[in-house]
Order: C-alpha cells, then structure tokens, then sequence
C-alpha cells in the first residue's frame, strides 16, 4: 500500500499516510483477533475419538509427538503456559495456552 506509492514516485500527503497507517492497525488488529479462534480450531485435528467409549477423549498424535510438540510450547513461551489460557493473555500467548491445554490434558490418551 505505502510503499507502492512511493516506488511509482509519487508524493505522499501527511493524510494519505495516516490513512493508509489508520488501515494497517485495523488489518492488524483484524488478524490478532482470528488467531485465538484459528488455535482453538485446529485443536479439533489433534482430538479424535476414543474406539472404546465413542467419546472425543483421545488424541490424534504418538506419546512422543505430543511430548514434542508440548516442550516446544514451553520452550517458547515458558512454563506458565502449562497452566494454559487465561484471561488477560495476549492473543498469541492465549492460543499456546488453548493448545497446551488440549494437547497436554492428561486425560486425553495419545495413539500407541
């Protein structure tokens, strides 16, 4: 957007530039706020159901992928995010935290 207009020479006036600033924090604030939602849906692809009872309560991923996957969250984010979404967490924080809580509930059985 911006830098279009400076690579075809044009000048930019002051409210073309607050404009055009105006609608990137709105984008930007647009895209935070589907990450918490785009998180919480993609734990649906980790859950699956358990044969044995019919009930979604088993895990979609080895004992060694979910290890993984849970130390990389911890590594990442440190190990408050065991406890997983809080309120007052940041939009990035919060969707670690709903993925850790998922894919780390011990009462969730991964694959043999």
């Amino acid at each position: 957007m911006i830098l279009d207009s400076y690579s075809e020479g044009k000048p930019l006036k002051q409210g073309t530039i607050a404009g055009r600033q105006a609608d990137l924090a709105v984008a930007y604030d647009n895209a935070w706020s589907v990450l918490l939602p785009a998180a919480i849906t993609g734990t649906y692809a980790v859950v699956e159901q358990n044969p044995a009872t019919g009930l979604m309560s088993g895990l979609a991923l080895t004992r060694v992928q979910r290890d993984e996957i849970l130390r990389h969250l911890r590594t990442t984010f440190g190990t408050e995010i065991a406890r997983g979404m809080q309120a007052g967490q940041r939009p990035l924080t919060a969707a670690a935290g709903a993925l850790y809580q998922v894919i780390g509930d011990p009462k969730r059985q991964p694959r043999p």
